[in-house]
């Protein structure tokens, strides 16, 4: 049996930590960022409670990015509780159509937000650990570290660093590699595809036929017209827009086209597939920074 240490003090007296896990780089190198930090079998212990990781199932994710988030959790001997929603993706299709990014607030509401907003009124001082990256968005750039809010802190340890760092955090561990890290257009944790294009659907199901498939029920199961009726349509260059409002078919989508909000870079994936294939450490990184 492991020899656990326990800070000093009565455990009510120290936050509740959680880390939110997506399967994502980002929370995934948070978590390996912070992992010895909050082990609580450091030598005089660091919090007299055990952190806990958080996956935020929406019931549209694919079944292997919650399989990888289990192993990860096994590899750090930390506790996973999966907070799974008990909101509908196709009663929102059905209600209003395939949402756009402008709705992507008010999705992840519905599928995420309301397990973290009951998760925080049952914790004891929670503390949030997030994979949140200032090169993200203009929003996220202005946030502090650590920020405090209302009923809980966050905490986003990779805040400052760059996209490839971020990458080189991973790949110099010995953490598990999420497989569709390798797959960047392939759908992860959630296929709402507010921000994403009907490629990422299509891509899916040449890796995950059965589950693509229930989404692809969802889709062809709207009834509202134009670009309502395709998941990922604010991915769509303009004139793929215009020509879906018309009713045309179109023979290909671009994997990440104008309208995408989420930058790919293809050093990253090409790195995790020589990871994957027995490159060294230092290779790995080598080609994680090259120009191409």
């Amino acid at each position: 049996m492991k020899n656990r240490k326990q800070a000093p003090g009565r455990p009510e007296n120290h936050p509740d930590y959680f880390v939110s896990l997506s399967g994502g780089i980002d929370s995934v190198a948070a978590l390996t960022t912070v992992a010895d930090a909050i082990e609580t079998r450091q030598a005089g212990g660091n919090f007299a409670k055990k952190p806990v990781a958080i996956y935020l199932d929406t019931r549209t994710g694919a079944p292997l990015n919650r399989i990888y988030c289990e192993q990860l959790c096994d590899h750090f001997d930390i506790q996973l509780w999966t907070l799974r929603t008990d909101e509908k993706f196709e009663e929102w299709l059905a209600r209003d159509g395939a949402p756009g990014s402008g709705a992507h607030q008010e999705v992840r509401n519905e599928l995420k937000d309301r397990q973290v907003s009951k998760l925080v009124s049952l914790a004891n001082n929670p503390h949030m650990i997030l994979g949140i990256a200032a090169d993200e968005s203009d929003t996220r750039a202005a946030f502090p570290k650590i920020r405090e809010m209302p009923r809980h802190t966050e905490v986003y340890p990779v805040h400052r660093l760059s996209r490839k760092k971020r990458v080189e955090i991973i790949l110099r561990s010995d953490a598990p590699r999420n497989p569709l890290w390798q797959h960047p257009a392939a759908i992860k944790d959630c296929g709402c595809l507010c921000n994403g294009d009907p490629s990422e659907l299509k891509t899916t199901a040449d890796l995950f036929p059965q589950y693509a498939g229930r989404l692809k029920e969802w889709e062809e199961a709207i009834d509202h017209d134009g670009l309502k009726g395709t998941l990922g349509w604010n991915g769509l260059t303009a004139e793929e827009k215009r020509a879906k409002e018309q009713g045309q078919t179109q023979a290909t989508l671009p994997m990440c086209s104008d309208g995408c909000q989420r930058e790919r870079i293809p050093a990253v994936v090409q790195a995790f597939r020589a990871d994957a294939h027995g490159a060294t450490t230092e290779e790995c990184v080598s080609i994680l920074y090259s120009e191409s």
